[in-house]
């Protein structure tokens, strides 16, 4: 009898070796055939990245005229219709534009400093604003024609190269000046020069030095980004130069897309490295089959995890919608929920994050507006999620930015909420926003948009104050329809219900709105 049980054994054991054996030959087949369609279906990156619709000016910046006298402002278009094209100056007072052309206007402008761009069918947040200047001082003349010089002869060279999802990428860049840049005259005549170069969506890095306007030159530099999203991305490098002139600091800044690259998914990518170094050695025998025995134990715990729980797709799921809207509505009902409309708190711009993974969430909506019998702008960001590194979800103390730095400086002493006319200092830049003696301070503080919008919301370290470093942003709006809370509950609302469900399942594309933006101060 024992000898019948152990020949049944063995022929069990028998059994079983050759199902192990069998399930490895054709897992070995399968990732074969995988990795030989992964292979086959990697393409490169598209070679016309840099055709996307947009519109500059033409000539130098700043440009420097006489104040009174017309001028021709021409436009460089890039895949744009003219008839969609408008030319903005800021301050208008005084200035008087006739379109003559397509893509050209004829300008009047009265003596001051003025900012202006060309818009794209009603495009209110443009990539770079140009200083135009209309003065009759010889020396102010003199020292913004030599800024104009280098800043036009700037030169930067970037490489293209194939980026991957979440991994850094350190991008070297050569800033160059011609021959043709250097002037006459002695050595010394400074300027303050800020380079900084973007990625896509991430926020700029820059780097600060002085530039002699006689003799320009930049030395090379290296910075390291990790694209957060595949597909297309854009490098742009901005190099701004801030010079003194009788009228107060002048700042002019030129932009150049020097490097386009195209981000591939991460697991892609390694999966396939992987198989290719696996798959031409003999040594790695051992290990392939060590990971073909994980991967059915895990796909063999994966379909019990799945009977026992019912629907996989819950797992997906980090929290629930009422539980965020809760808290959201929650906020509302304490008053710590954004109110653009706030009788004391005057709206300028507005930003909103959304943060999450597999387990986490957090939401942070910024709210820049303005206190003028304060001489204040504040940049308030209300905080929500489930991972708060410290605080209870909404407002505290320490969420209240303020940006101006001077302001005994800006306002009349004898008109609190007046302008006094001095030039207004937000994080130490000295920025003339043409403010008239006597002004309203509020019209004052909205000139800050869209110019130094970046100056005025929080950066990456004033962001994560109160959430985990860790956490990845994965949706970031600059507009939207933001609900009356005396009408309407957050929870009620088309945007924070789908920002909600943003949230809850980690995917920025259940963010679909239908209803017309309404966070512009115009609005």
């Amino acid at each position: 009898m024992r000898a019948a049980m152990a020949e049944r054994e063995a022929r069990g054991r028998g059994r079983r070796f050759a199902t192990i054996l069998g399930l490895l030959s054709v897992t070995w087949v399968l990732l074969t055939l995988i990795g030989s369609l992964l292979e086959s279906d990697r393409q490169d990156p598209p070679q016309n990245l840099f055709q996307f619709c947009g519109a500059e000016i033409s000539g130098e910046n700043p440009r420097i005229v006489e104040p009174g006298t017309p001028i021709t402002i021409t436009a460089e278009v890039s895949s744009c219709e003219s008839d969609k094209l408008e030319l903005h100056v800021f301050p208008t007072a005084g200035v008087e534009v006739v379109r003559t052309g397509e893509e050209s206007w004829l300008a009047s402008i009265p003596e001051g400093t003025y900012n202006y761009w060309v818009a794209v069918d009603k495009q209110r947040d443009m990539p770079q604003a140009e200083t135009l200047i209309a003065t009759s001082d010889l020396s102010d003349k003199a020292r913004l024609s030599r800024l104009a010089k280098a800043l036009g002869a700037w030169e930067v060279l970037g490489e293209k190269r194939r980026l991957t999802v979440g991994e850094e990428t350190d991008v070297s860049i050569a800033s160059s000046f011609p021959a043709s840049a250097v002037q006459s005259g002695p050595p010394g005549d400074l300027a303050s020069a800020e380079l900084c170069l973007r990625l896509g969506d991430e926020p700029a890095r820059c780097l600060k030095q002085s530039l002699d306007l006689a003799r320009p030159s930049l030395p090379d530099n290296s910075f390291v980004f990790t694209p957060d999203k595949p597909g297309e991305v854009h490098l742009r490098a901005d190099l701004s130069l801030t010079v003194p002139t009788k009228n107060g600091d002048i700042v002019s800044r030129r932009s150049t897309v020097i490097e386009a690259g195209y981000a591939e998914q991460t697991w892609r990518n390694r999966f396939v490295n992987f198989w290719n170094a696996i798959s031409g050695s003999f040594i790695s025998l051992a290990a392939t089959v060590a990971a073909i025995v994980a991967i059915c134990g895990a796909a063999i715990r994966l379909v019990k995890l799945v009977r026992r729980r019912g629907l996989a797709r819950s797992r997906n799921r980090v929290d629930g919608l009422a539980r965020i809207l809760d808290q959201l509505d929650a906020s509302a009902e304490d008053f710590t929920f954004p109110d653009i409309r706030h009788p004391n708190y005057l709206t300028i711009d507005c930003r909103l994050h959304c943060f999450a993974d597999a387990s986490r969430w957090a939401l942070i909506v910024e709210t820049v507006g303005c206190k003028p019998l304060h001489g204040e702008v504040l940049d308030v960001l209300h905080t929500y999620g489930n991972c708060l590194t410290r605080g209870q979800p909404g407002l505290e103390s320490s969420d209240f930015l303020g940006r101006i730095e001077n302001s005994d400086d800006i306002q009349d002493k004898d008109e609190p909420g007046t302008a006094s006319g001095a030039a207004v200092v937000v994080r130490m830049h000295r920025l003339d926003l043409s403010a008239v003696p006597g002004e309203d301070l509020t019209n004052v503080f909205r000139r800050l948009v869209p110019g130094y919008r970046d100056l005025l919301f929080a950066d990456a370290v004033e962001l994560r104050r109160r959430i985990p470093a860790d956490l990845p942003e994965i949706l970031r709006l600059e507009e939207w329809h933001q609900p009356d809370l005396s009408e309407t509950k957050p929870s009620e609302s088309e945007v924070y219900r789908q920002v909600a469900e943003v949230l809850a399942t980690a995917d920025p594309g259940r963010y679909r709105p239908t209803e017309p933006p309404n966070t512009h101060w115009s609005s």
